[in-house]
């Protein structure tokens, strides 16, 4: 492998891969090393709080009567608004609604036009 090839393969997806995971593992070495030198709690904003896990457990048990189960009763339904009256619409408006649907697909639609024209046509052989 020649040097060139060598700086060539961390410029795949691969090598740069292969390149972070060394850098972040560097990294890594670095910070833990520099923490475990830092003995003292100059770096520390508060000293941590002792968590009370010395101390011990007190299991308590909490016993009571049985009670019947009685739901509150449902609340009543609001009342329903008046129906709306039906207005007689304009005449445009009602031929617009009892025409099919614009969106449905017709044989029209798909095949516009299936007469060829007479320029188009061949003379019979009569």
């Amino acid at each position: 492998m020649t040097p060139r090839n060598f700086l060539n393969f961390f410029r795949t997806r691969s090598g740069r891969l292969t390149l972070f995971g060394l850098l972040f593992t560097g990294a890594l070495l670095i910070l833990s090393a520099l923490r475990k030198q830092g003995g003292d709690d100059a770096g520390m904003v508060t000293k941590p709080a002792t968590n009370r896990a010395d101390a011990p457990q007190v299991v308590q048990t909490v016993q009571r009567e049985m009670e019947i189960f009685r739901p509150p009763p449902p609340k009543p339904e609001p009342p329903r608004p008046p129906a709306r009256k039906a207005t007689r619409l304009p005449p445009f408006r009602r031929a617009r609604l009892n025409r099919p649907s614009v969106c449905l697909p017709t044989a029209r639609r798909i095949f516009p036009s299936r007469r060829k024209s007479a320029a188009f046509t061949r003379p019979s052989a009569d």
